[in-house]
């Protein structure tokens, strides 16, 4: 009765300690989850700074561009040979290319649809 009893008391300590692992395990992971959340937010707030860069130099480029001109504004050859150089240096980097064009893309649409109302804003400025 006693080995039955120690041999129980031995499957419930294992147990119990299995279920602590898989607790400090998980919360392990979350922690680390978080720290990496952290750094992404990090990355993030760095990448808005330099977009609010970026942001000041299309205005200023939609103001010194032909005045209602979309297709000075558009450029597509230009968006063409960024897009391309882009994909080549996110390769290079080991960024998804895919990605990297996915990103662009987006980011050109949106400065080109900006710089479109700077440019139409400077031209009723001129008049």
């Amino acid at each position: 009765m006693l080995a039955r009893c120690n041999a129980l008391m031995q499957i419930i300590l294992c147990e119990g300690f299995l279920y602590l692992c898989q607790i400090f395990h998980a919360g392990a992971i979350m922690t680390d989850i978080q720290k990496l959340r952290n750094q992404i937010d990090q990355i993030d707030h760095q990448l808005l700074v330099l977009l609010a860069q970026r942001q000041q130099m299309v205005e200023h480029i939609g103001r010194l561009k032909p005045a209602g001109s979309q297709a000075a504004v558009a450029a597509p050859e230009r968006v063409r040979q960024v897009l391309l150089s882009r994909q080549r240096e996110a390769e290079e980097l080991g960024l998804s290319p895919d990605v990297a064009l996915a990103v662009w893309q987006a980011m050109i649409e949106a400065f080109t649809a900006l710089e479109l109302r700077v440019n139409s804003n400077h031209e009723m400025n001129r008049k």
